[in-house]
């Protein structure tokens, strides 16, 4: 049987193309694990919110450059949701008064309402949205600058006083969420802090001394 024998570069051509598939190979289960990280995660939260309420939800351990979608609805009432986020540390004590008094400091000094809105969402938090969603529905889209507990709010829009129930949709890494929609995965991403929220407010009050 005679032998074939290859030219040298025909050769080498041969053994880089057998080492870029070694490679190839060697990687893919790498790529899947990552693949696997990155799946997006959808909760689905029920809640009211009262007048001059804000119900603050814990969002722990969020990891750098992942995507927090958010998207809340009224159910009943006249609520007219608003959803903004945090860190921790920009959260004050009368984040509600402020909000408002800032809102009606820019209306008085000729400033359209809707763009008085926006500036004091973006000046006092990460992001924030009033209406963005259909109808008087908000969402918010933000890609995660760093690792930690962030906060999302949600509350009725600070230019008037509404209540009622709402639906609360939360993803990572889940842009179908931003339009309102989303499969639950089972996943818990926000934990509400009832310590901080209006619940925990109206319980102490209904209270018997």
């Amino acid at each position: 049987m005679k032998q074939e024998i290859y030219p040298p570069m025909q050769l080498l051509y041969r053994t880089l193309l057998c080492a870029v598939l070694l490679c190839l190979l060697l990687a893919a289960p790498a790529s899947l694990r990552a693949q696997e990280e990155k799946a997006g995660q959808v909760q689905v939260i029920n809640g009211r919110i009262e007048q001059g309420e804000v119900m603050f939800y814990v969002l722990p351990d969020l990891q750098q450059d992942d995507t927090l979608y958010a998207y809340i609805q009224h159910e009943s009432g006249n609520l007219d949701p608003a959803l903004l986020l945090a860190t921790p540390d920009m959260i004050t004590e009368n984040l509600l008064q402020d909000l408002r008094a800032e809102m009606n400091s820019l209306v008085s000094a000729g400033t359209d309402p809707t763009e008085a809105m926006a500036q004091v969402l973006l000046s006092f938090f990460l992001t924030g949205d009033d209406n963005g969603g259909q109808d008087s529905a908000a969402t918010i889209e933000f890609s995660i600058p760093e690792d930690g507990d962030y906060l999302l709010l949600a509350l009725g829009t600070p230019v008037n006083d509404t209540f009622g129930d709402y639906e609360l949709i939360v993803g990572i890494n889940e842009p179908l969420v931003a339009s309102g929609k989303g499969q639950p995965t089972g996943d818990e991403i926000a934990f509400l802090d009832k310590e901080s929220s209006g619940i925990a407010t109206a319980v102490r009050k209904s209270a018997p001394s």
